[in-house]
Parts: C-alpha cells; sequence; structure tokens
C-alpha cells in the first residue's frame, strides 16, 4: 500500500517558507507504482533472498521509467512514485513496467506483480519532488488498483492518443479527498501476447471480470 511518506504533505502542498515562491504547475503525467506480493516471498524465501529479487524488480521497473522520458521521483519499500512528460508517455511507461514486471517474476518463479494508479494534470516540481491535486490522484488510483491493473481517469485518457485510449474501459465513479467532483475510473489494459515485444501498439484490451466487477458493484 502506498504510504503517506510518498506523497509528503497530506494535502499535496510543499512546505513553503515566508517569502519563498515556488515554481509555476507544469503538466506531467504522475504514476504511483506498486508491488505486491512481496509479504508471501519475503515468508517463503527470507528476507536477504527476497530483497534481492524486490531490488531486481525495482531496477527492472526503473528501466521502463527512463526509456519513456520518466523520472523516479523516490521508491519507500516496494512503492515507486515516478513522473513523466505527458499522458502518453505516462501511459506508455506504466504499460511496459505492468509487462516487465509480468516478465520478470516468470522468469525468476516469483509471485510479484504491480499495481499502478495514473494520473495527468499540473504539478509543482520542488527540489526533485513533486506536489498537488495530480499527486493526490494519482494516490487514490493506486489504492483502488488490484495486483496486474492499471487504473486511470477518464480526464487522463482523453489527453492520450487513440492507441492507447482503445485500451481502456470505464469502470466506476470514485469522489478523491479534496475534490467536489467525482472522477470517473478507468482501467488501461497493458497485457501482451506471448512473444510479442514491450509496445504499447496493440488491440484494445478484452472485456473481464476482477477488480472491475468489484468496483462496479
Amino acid at each position: 500500500m502506498v504510504r503517506d511518506a510518498l506523497t509528503t504533505k497530506p494535502a499535496g502542498q510543499p512546505d513553503k517558507a515566508p517569502g519563498r515562491s515556488w515554481s509555476a504547475a507544469v503538466t506531467r503525467a504522475v504514476a504511483f507504482a506498486d508491488i505486491t506480493g512481496s509479504n508471501s516471498l519475503y515468508q517463503s524465501l527470507g528476507d536477504l533472498r527476497a530483497m534481492s529479487f524486490i531490488t531486481r524488480c525495482l531496477v527492472a521497473m526503473e528501466e521502463q521509467v527512463y526509456q519513456h522520458r520518466g523520472n523516479v521521483i523516490k521508491t519507500v519499500g516496494e512503492e515507486m512514485l515516478v513522473v513523466f512528460p505527458d499522458a502518453n508517455t505516462g501511459a506508455a511507461g506504466v504499460i511496459a513496467m505492468q509487462q516487465r514486471v509480468e516478465h520478470f517474476a516468470a522468469d525468476a518463479c516469483v509471485a510479484l506483480s504491480l499495481r499502478v494508479g495514473l494520473h495527468a494534470g499540473p504539478v509543482i516540481e520542488e527540489q526533485g519532488d513533486v506536489f498537488g491535486d495530480s499527486v493526490n490522484i494519482a494516490a487514490r488510483l493506486v489504492k483502488l488498483a488490484s495486483p496486474g491493473q492499471i487504473l486511470t481517469d477518464a480526464g487522463s485518457l482523453a489527453a492520450m492518443r487513440a492507441t492507447l485510449r482503445r485500451r481502456a474501459r470505464a469502470l466506476d465513479r470514485r469522489r478523491v479527498k479534496g475534490k467536489s467532483n467525482e472522477i470517473e475510473v478507468v482501467e488501461l489494459g497493458w497485457r501482451r501476447r506471448p512473444g510479442d515485444p514491450f509496445t504499447t501498439a496493440q488491440a484494445a484490451v478484452r472485456e473481464g471480470g476482477g477488480r472491475a466487477a468489484r468496483l462496479l458493484g
């Protein structure tokens, strides 16, 4: 679960010293990525071996972030906060992260998976950190996500190219702390056929159940 330390401030705002000005807000895609299954791994393999697998998994995730022009803001335990230049690179980046973690887990024979919350919107970038409502929304989305799922919102989806929009399906409407209006929660499909490269240029995700049915129920 995403810890409060990742967002650092209750309302997603930095501490402002008297007389200090902050940078103007810029639009970015913010993603929280949370590795799941680590508790069972620690119990079955022991601390050292489990930590080795988790570290390798995080490194694999970071590689995909940088390949998609993103930046890792911070990592706390098995949780990572990343920022991409826009909604398209953000979606492509988190899809690649999901695919890479699935591939890593299969090769290593470990039951690890990833859940992701992604939101594109204005943020304040300050001293290597990010603040604002967009961070809060992404943090809320990852808490709603199930293992192996990417959740975003309708507004972020609208800013993505058609090949990415075809992967998505609406799930539910949820209220986010600090926002007067509900947001429409959307699942972004990412699974690829065996043998396919790590790419986003694939057909639309098939309708399925799982977490989607629980959100709608």
